[in-house]
């Protein structure tokens, strides 16, 4: 299970990993993998994992918080085979390696769905760290007003 969160500003794909989805369709979900879904969110599943593409490269807004869900296959099985046919380390060293090559394998033994979150706070410096703590200052002021923040 990989998640992910749209990004308002179509430029900012360069500065994050993001996934190309399709819908599955509602006859297709299962009860395996109806968890995936919810009420507001349709089960869709992961074509294709890009780590900071150019815009021009995709017309996906899906970023991803680098969070992945695997099953006991994926850890058990695949990560032994990806490391076996992936020898350059460089080539492996980050999480985002290991979804983009299950997305990329032409198998029915492993299928990555996505589960669409409300967003994410990147804190990646000392202004990033100061929005996020403005942003759940506010939430939690509006949580404790009722919503008039």
């Amino acid at each position: 299970l990989v998640l992910t969160y749209e990004l308002a500003d179509h430029d900012e794909v360069r500065k994050r990993g993001v996934v190309e989805l399709v819908d599955v369709p509602p006859a297709a979900v299962t009860t395996a993998t109806a968890a995936a879904a919810t009420a507001t969110a349709p089960l869709r599943r992961v074509t294709s994992f890009m780590e900071k593409p150019e815009p021009s490269a995709t017309s996906s807004n899906h970023a991803v918080p680098a969070f992945y869900v695997y099953s006991a296959h994926v850890i058990t099985q695949l990560l032994p085979l990806f490391i076996a046919t992936t020898p350059d380390r460089d080539a492996r060293d980050a999480p985002g390696k290991l979804v983009a090559w299950l997305a990329r394998r032409d198998s029915t033994d492993v299928t990555l769905y996505a589960h669409t979150i409300s967003g994410r706070y990147d804190i990646g410096g000392l202004d990033d760290l100061r929005a996020t703590q403005r942003a759940w200052a506010a939430a939690a002021a509006a949580a404790t007003t009722g919503g008039a923040a």
